[in-house]
């Protein structure tokens, strides 16, 4: 059996999802629906990773007025709970579905602030279960207080023991990362333009960039496309994986669901162009389903079959799309 995923959420927060007919700035808007859950990119991750059959843990802070939410759902999930308590709240991040439109408007809160002494306490806990560890995966914005190399700390910490490491963030947290040599990262176009410093007009652009980025540290790069799929990078090859035209509903844990299904595949030895169609399959399930929603094994499966995955290069990337 595989060695389980750890996942590391420095900035949990309560996702509340409310869904209107027609958002209208300035104007009263009546709520068609409501859904509240505990969220954080690394929660998501483990709690998909479990659902795909992985052992896994959630490592992170939590905000200790309202911590009830987040340890019973993982209890349920039956994710190993390893999240300290820290003072104050954890965050609320209001999402906002405009069934007309289909736009999704993200309002986050910032998160309360770690210390030195949280991040220590954080990194022994950490040490405590790399030796059961097949990946760790370290994902989400940085709260205030923790410095911008703290995911590059936490990657060096396990790479030194042996384990498979996974980066997603963006901004200083994602350029840091990547100086620890990552064994995968997974951008999206946003997060890949920041990182090359210029835009990426087209698939062509796309792949150079995570081509580019292969050659500064990390071993695999995915970068996720939204509707135009997606494209895997590695010293062996690249691929370009489409998806089915399929109604999305809330975009929500999508990229942690990828990264899910990723570590996944990379702790089970499957070929990159497995691991593509998983992982895709993996996002666009859970886009389908409302508010923040996560996939499941089965709907995984039935997923992966509608996805295509063939091998590109640079010059040939979108030729045909």
């Amino acid at each position: 059996m595989a060695k389980a995923v750890a996942t590391v959420t420095l900035n949990p927060a309560l996702d509340r999802t409310v869904e209107v007919e027609g958002l209208r700035l300035g104007g009263t808007n009546r709520v068609a629906a409501v859904r509240v859950d505990p969220g954080g990119k690394g929660l998501n991750v483990a709690r998909v990773a479990r659902r795909l059959g992985l052992e896994a843990i959630a490592l992170g802070l939590l905000g200790e007025e309202n911590s009830h939410l987040f340890h019973r759902v993982l209890a349920w999930e039956g994710v190993e709970d390893r999240l300290i308590e820290v003072p104050g709240e954890t965050r609320t991040n209001l999402k906002i579905v405009d069934r007309l439109s289909g736009l999704e408007t993200e309002i986050n809160e910032v998160g309360f602030t770690v210390t030195p002494e949280h991040l220590e306490r954080l990194r022994e806990v950490l040490e405590q279960v790399l030796d059961r560890t097949g990946a760790l995966v370290v994902t989400g914005s940085l709260p205030p207080g923790a410095p911008a190399d703290t995911y590059a700390r936490h990657i060096r910490l396990a790479r030194a023991a042996g384990v498979l490491t996974v980066l997603d963030a963006s901004g200083d947290a994602l350029r840091q990362g990547l100086r620890a040599a990552p064994d995968a990262v997974k951008p999206n176009r946003a997060e890949l333009e920041e990182a090359a410093g210029r835009p990426l007009s087209d698939l062509g652009a796309v792949y150079r960039a995570a081509s580019d980025l292969l050659t500064s540290g990390p071993g695999w790069v995915l970068v996720s496309l939204g509707a135009e799929g997606a494209v895997l990078v590695t010293p062996e090859g690249a691929w370009r994986g489409t998806v089915p035209d399929v109604p999305i509903r809330s975009t929500v844990g999508a990229g942690d669901s990828m990264v899910a299904a990723l570590v996944h595949g990379l702790l089970h030895g499957m070929d990159p162009p497995g691991i593509l169609r998983r992982a895709l399959a993996a996002g666009v399930a859970t886009a389908t389903l409302p508010g923040t929603e996560l996939c499941t094994a089965e709907a995984v499966d039935e997923m992966a079959r509608a996805i295509t995955v063939h091998p590109c290069e640079p010059e040939r990337v979108g030729e045909d799309d």
